[in-house]
């Protein structure tokens, strides 16, 4: 009986409910095709790593630069300019599937200057809380290269053949930016790109929605008068 009430209530009101969504996708609309215009920008950027081994995980790198301290630092260096910063750790590449090394940062803000300033200032504060960790990490393997110079290339005397070998291996590796580099972007941030509004999609989405709480509401209401109508 509840169920039949229900169908017969949302028949009832079929008009209202289509027209209440429909009047909510219209406002999302206008509210898509009104809002300021968006621009974004986006360079890749290489996680450092040292012999080897990254200075943190790609995930990691997108998860810090996509929180809000990150956010408000970055906008403060690049002048409080608006606008937002997102990034990813891209996973595409042989062998890179699991272990990625390259980081997506896209600026978006409501001008391509702001926008293209926002990247850069992102870029160059996530080198620059790497940069203490590089340091670090690079000291270890520099003051093992002397220990190694000390036998392997001594000032007075033969060399040792084993340390001059592993000295020469050492330096190739901490030279190589294949193995140590600091964290980077791999090249600058293009001309930003004018967002498209996606007004439809807007008003797509606020239809269906509106139109789902509306079901759900007359449904609620039938059920409210169930009880009435079986005293009745």
């Amino acid at each position: 009986m509840e169920i039949d009430l229900g169908l017969r209530e949302l028949w009832r009101r079929k008009w209202l409910v289509i027209g209440g969504a429909l009047v909510a996708a219209a406002v999302a609309a206008g509210a898509a095709s009104l809002a300021a215009p968006r621009v974004s920008t986006s360079t890749l950027v290489r996680v450092g790593r040292v012999m080897g081994d990254e200075l943190d995980d790609a995930f990691a790198v997108a998860q810090t630069v996509n929180s809000p301290g990150f956010q408000a630092a970055a906008r403060q260096r690049a002048g409080g300019v608006s606008g937002t910063v997102t990034a990813e750790a891209l996973t595409g590449g042989q062998g890179r599937l699991e272990h990625p090394t390259l980081v997506r940062i896209t600026a978006t803000s409501t001008a391509a200057e702001p926008a293209i300033a926002l990247g850069n200032a992102s870029v160059a504060e996530l080198v620059a809380r790497h940069a203490e960790r590089f340091d670090a990490s690079v000291a270890g393997f520099r003051a093992y290269e002397k220990v190694l110079a000390s036998t392997g290339e001594p000032a007075a005397g033969a060399a040792d053949p084993s340390a001059r070998k592993e000295l020469y291996e050492l330096r190739a590796k901490l030279e190589a930016p294949v193995y140590t580099a600091p964290t980077a972007a791999t090249d600058p941030f293009p001309p930003a790109v004018a967002q498209p509004k996606n007004a439809a999609l807007a008003a797509g989405v606020a239809f269906a929605v509106s139109l789902a709480i509306l079901v759900l509401l007359v449904l609620a209401l039938a059920q409210v008068r169930a009880p009435r109508a079986e005293r009745s």
